[in-house]
């Protein structure tokens, strides 16, 4: 069986699965202490805030309801990823302060 060529879709697919696999440089980490010392003063400064998105039911084509998303705009880093910044909070029990002030 043949290689994939450097350009072919296939070998540019396998590239970036292993570059998303391996956190891509730049990305936020879970283990981030900056991140999460500045997750310990987003609640204060207003940085975290809801989205919220319908849903849908498909029989009727109607809005039944709605979920809320948090989302983070940091001052620096700009809008920070629910997939980065949950896992900090979940390592360092900020995750019980979110959930309190935006589950209500």
């Amino acid at each position: 069986m043949r290689r994939p060529s450097a350009s072919s879709p296939k070998a540019l697919l396998g590239r970036w699965l292993q570059r998303v696999g391996s956190g891509m440089a730049g990305a936020p980490r879970a283990d981030d202490p900056v991140l999460a010392a500045d997750l310990a003063h987003a609640v204060a400064r207003d940085e975290l805030f809801l989205v919220y998105q319908p849903k849908l039911d498909c029989r009727t084509g109607r809005i039944n309801s709605a979920e809320g998303l948090l989302r983070w705009q940091h001052p620096v880093r700009g809008s920070i990823s629910p997939a980065d910044f949950i896992p900090v909070a979940e390592r360092t029990g900020s995750i019980r302060t979110l959930t309190c002030k935006y589950s209500q």
